[in-house]
């Protein structure tokens, strides 16, 4: 339950003063009956929820017969909207949740309540002579001279409005200098189901992100990435908070129902000023036009910010309205469990992607959705590279066949081109056509900057990373491989030092112990390296293992915890071969390469900067290698930096 608006409270221009019945706009007094008042107060109270029609039904009208409560709720409701200016259909205050209840809306202050200072029972110090007792207060308890008691209450009545003018003028003024201020980055907050219905969170997040993914699309303003702004889903932050913590501007915030065949959204536009709406509007649609309602809620919002956007970034809002609405939704359905990234929901999600095509074959964007699931099965080593990556890149192309505007589709292709067909001049030509269609894309920007760093070109990496980390600030994988940029500079200490804060965020992240682990062992410290490569063993589930490391004396752990770890047999061949260069195996390291080059492992791409592999990279087998996959054709050496400064650990 939110605090009691017992105290008086304040929420946009009106000022509300429950115990006396007062209610002010900018300061003047209104009009208002007792229940309409009533309800605003209980509103307000349980504001941030459904205030249900079975509550309002005990509370005012006990005893009433349905027909005779809804007549009378609907009165009221319309009598407290009169009063605030607000409208139904765009509510800034009051919202409708259909068949449930309603809802306050807006930002409300509750006033502190005042401290009375305490009496003085004594004076302040003692009197310094006898005779300041003898003072004359023949006039002790008299109002001013001059001044009769209905005159003074006038006058400081008077002052005290004064002061409340000019304190309103002033705030409103700043509200507006505010509202009046350019709008250059925004985050759509996570739509909140009004269904009743939890089995239809997928189609509220999926409506958010294709929301978010419509507006990336405009290069005039920055768009935070839908995966950070997810992590706001049940968080109860005051706007101002939640725009400090992800860097924007102004958010978007907003409700989805959905009932007898129609869909109703409701959105807001959260300005920089603390919570102030610059912009309220509904939207509804029959269920089979989900795709003009998404494009119409964007094109509202860019309309509202007026951000300057060309011609061709206008049309590509305006999608063709798909064939099957049931194709839709499963669209809809993959991108929930895309999101997700666990390899469960990844198979989950290709399921649904792969329904939608079949129903609907000219459906781009699931298209483009299937080949950036098949890429990250390959990449996560769930589907063979032969298997995965050929169909990643047949479902790119298809989309673009079908959409060549669509960025994401040039992203899933370029992704193939680079990790499985080692084609890097092409895949670089595919990110920067993704890039130019898409510029918000957080993702692409994320592994563009993996490819450069990977070839070498460290400089545009770190570019490209940041801009991923500004467009995504709460992405793990994104921290993670901001570390994993400085690990290939043999820049350990800054690799330790990212990969140590990403497990603060989340201790059971894999992608940073897995990454950690290596730094320390090609760092030299074999204790940490130990300590880690146990933390691997255990969030794989291998507790046997780790405690087997774990017991292990602190002169041999090392050694064993590394050893266990080559010959697990959970290993690709490549990660087989980076553990080996590491034990000194130097001709077994080889030879597992071999191996990861013959099935044509896409993580070969990352085999040029590997610290792992400096202790065979001059030979001439390793050379060969590097020269297939094509890395570093156009990057800069690595500077020689030798055992020593590299502060490889001596080998046995």
């Amino acid at each position: 339950m939110s605090s009691s608006p017992h105290q008086p409270c304040q929420f946009g221009p009106f000022e509300a003063d429950f115990q006396s019945g007062e209610l002010r706009k900018h300061g003047i007094r209104l009009r208002v009956q007792a229940l309409p008042l009533r309800l605003l107060a209980l509103l307000i109270e349980h504001r941030n929820r459904v205030v249900t029609r079975q509550e309002l039904h005990q509370t005012f009208w006990p005893g009433r017969t349905e027909d005779e409560f809804d007549d009378s709720l609907n009165a009221v409701v319309k009598k407290l909207r009169d009063v605030l200016g607000d409208d139904a259909g765009k509510p800034l205050y009051v919202e409708t949740v259909p068949r449930r209840g309603y809802r306050f809306v807006a930002p409300v202050t509750i006033a502190s309540p005042a401290e009375d200072a305490p009496a003085a029972t004594q004076p302040a110090s003692a009197p310094t002579h006898a005779n300041d007792e003898k003072r004359d207060d023949s006039n002790a308890g008299r109002p001013l001279r001059g001044w009769s008691p209905a005159a003074l209450a006038a006058a400081l009545t008077s002052v005290l409005l004064c002061f409340l003018a000019l304190w309103n003028y002033t705030t409103q003024r700043a509200r507006q200098k505010a509202s009046d201020e350019p709008i250059h980055s925004i985050a759509v907050l996570p739509f909140e189901n009004l269904s009743g219905d939890p089995s239809q969170d997928y189609f509220v997040d999926g409506l958010t992100e294709a929301v978010t993914t419509d507006l990336a699309q405009i290069g005039s303003i920055r768009v935070t990435s839908g995966t950070s702004a997810m992590e706001y889903r049940a968080a109860r932050k005051p706007f101002g908070q939640i725009r400090r913590e992800l860097g924007v501007d102004a958010v978007v915030v907003g409700s989805v129902s959905r009932t007898a065949g129609k869909v109703r959204v409701n959105a807001r536009l959260v300005g920089p000023a603390d919570g102030q709406y610059l912009w309220a509007q509904s939207f509804e649609r029959d269920a089979d036009d989900i795709v003009s309602l998404q494009d119409e809620v964007a094109l509202s919002v860019v309309n509202r910010i007026q951000a300057s956007t060309p011609p061709d970034e206008l049309a590509r809002l305006e999608h063709a309205r798909p064939a099957s609405v049931e194709a839709y939704e499963a669209y809809l359905q993959g991108l929930f469990y895309l999101n997700h990234r666990t390899n469960d929901d990844l198979l989950k999600s290709l399921d649904y992607f792969t329904r939608a095509t079949s129903l609907d074959p000219h459906l781009a964007v699931a298209y483009a959705g299937e080949s950036e699931v098949y890429g990250l099965l390959a990449d996560y080593d769930v589907m063979p590279d032969r298997e995965a990556w050929p169909k990643a890149e047949a479902a790119a192309r298809q989309a673009i066949r079908l959409d060549d505007s669509l960025g994401l589709a040039h992203s899933a292709l370029a992704f193939e081109l680079w990790k499985y067909e080692w084609d890097w001049g092409r895949a670089k030509t595919e990110f920067h056509r993704a890039l130019a269609l898409s510029p918000n894309d957080a993702n692409t920007h994320h592994v563009y900057a993996v490819l450069l760093a990977a070839e070498g070109n460290f400089g545009d990496a770190k570019k490209e990373i940041q801009v991923a980390r500004q467009l995504d600030p709460l992405s793990l994988i994104v921290r993670t491989n901001i570390g994993w940029l400085s690990y290939y500079q043999r820049d350990f200490p800054a690799a330790i030092e990212e990969y140590q804060a990403t497990l603060r965020l989340d201790p059971v992240f894999v992608p940073a112990h897995q990454k950690l682990w290596m730094a320390y062992a090609v760092q030299g410290n074999k204790q940490k390296a130990a300590g880690e490569l146990e933390n691997v063993f255990r969030v794989f589930g291998h507790d046997d293992m780790a405690r087997r490391v774990a017991a292990t004396d602190a002169a041999h752990r090392y050694d064993f915890a590394v050893k266990s770890y080559a010959d697990s047999g959970y290993l690709s061949n490549y990660e087989h071969a980076r553990v080996l260069s590491l034990m000194g195996r130097k001709e077994e390291a080889l030879a597992a390469l071999s191996e990861a080059e013959a099935e044509h492992s896409s993580w070969l791409t990352y085999v040029a900067v590997e610290p792992a592999f400096d202790s065979i990279r001059s030979t001439p087998k390793f050379q060969q290698i590097v020269a297939e996959v094509g890395a570093r054709s156009s990057a800069a050496p690595l500077p020689d930096m030798g055992p020593a400064a590299r502060n490889i650990p001596p080998q046995k």
